[in-house]
């Protein structure tokens, strides 16, 4: 299915929690959502300033939790520096903040409960922002010998398994490991060239997996028990390497990225996007 009849890039997207709508960011300032079921477009978000509306470049869905029961509430990050909220189905903008109009946002991420923002850009700083009040709640700062970020940011991520932890990564060719309680990073990784999402954790949240824009080292795989590389995942980025699936209830770093050459029995699994295989993991050669 091919969805999306905007005449501008796409600079962002993401499902809801539901699975129900795919919300995206698009260049000329609107975001555009989509039914999953039938790929049409259900609702168009956009400001007051018509043409003068700056690239929507990240956005995300806001988890409901008991103090935010506000479903479908999605925020968005500009290239002017602005950061809104939404009532998705209703179209109605809830919150329009700008910290800093020089400032690009980049990447955002909540915490699992939906009271806390990351938000990330072009300054470099990472803030934090409190949404019960939408009010900047601090901004991070340097911590000793752990000056943070030296480049743009491009992504923030919550380990979902510690609420304190706050990952980030951009272009200094570092990963920084936040923490809320001090308000600014107490570990840094340096290699990966983080240029999008591309920070996640594993649920036994201490298996962090970075993907780089390069063309070695892509994929790598991070013990943050130890803040040491366990493995990089061969990439090659021209169609012809391994694929590889992860398998979640593997006991070990190293049995979550299982190879099998061939896998004997699959069962389909429909899905409003296509058809997706389960089933063992398997490795396959494509060209």
């Amino acid at each position: 299915m091919t969805i999306g009849d905007g005449d501008s890039e796409v600079f962002c997207m993401k499902f809801d929690p539901e699975d129900r709508y795919l919300a995206c960011g698009y260049g000329d300032g609107m975001t555009r959502i989509y039914n999953c079921d039938t790929g049409k477009l259900s609702y168009t978000l956009s400001g007051l300033s018509g043409n003068d509306e700056m690239p929507v470049t990240c956005l995300n869905w806001r988890p409901t939790s008991a103090s935010l029961k506000t479903a479908n509430v999605l925020v968005t990050g500009a290239a002017d520096g602005a950061l809104k909220h939404w009532h998705a189905t209703s179209g109605k903008c809830l919150h329009s903040k700008i910290e800093d109009p020089e400032n690009h946002i980049y990447c955002m991420d909540f915490n699992p409960d939906g009271t806390l923002l990351a938000v990330g850009g072009r300054d470099m700083h990472i803030r934090i922002y409190d949404e019960t009040t939408k009010s900047l709640a601090f901004k991070m700062k340097d911590l000793g010998e752990l000056p943070g970020h030296s480049n743009r940011i491009f992504c923030v991520k919550f380990n979902k398994s510690d609420p304190n932890m706050v990952a980030s990564g951009g272009w200094d060719n570092t990963v920084q490991i936040n923490d809320l309680r001090y308000r600014g990073p107490v570990r840094s990784i340096y290699g990966p060239h983080i240029c999008g999402e591309c920070i996640d954790f594993r649920s036994d949240g201490v298996t962090m997996i970075t993907g780089s824009f390069r063309m070695e080292d892509v994929m790598e795989v991070w013990d943050l028990r130890m803040f040491r590389r366990t493995r990089v995942i061969p990439w090659e980025g021209s169609g012809s390497q391994e694929v590889l699936m992860y398998d979640e209830d593997a006991t070990d770093m190293e049995g979550a990225f299982t190879d099998v050459e061939e896998a004997k029995s699959e069962r389909p699994q429909s899905s409003a996007f296509g058809t997706m295989p389960t089933g063992p993991i398997r490795r396959q050669e494509t060209g």
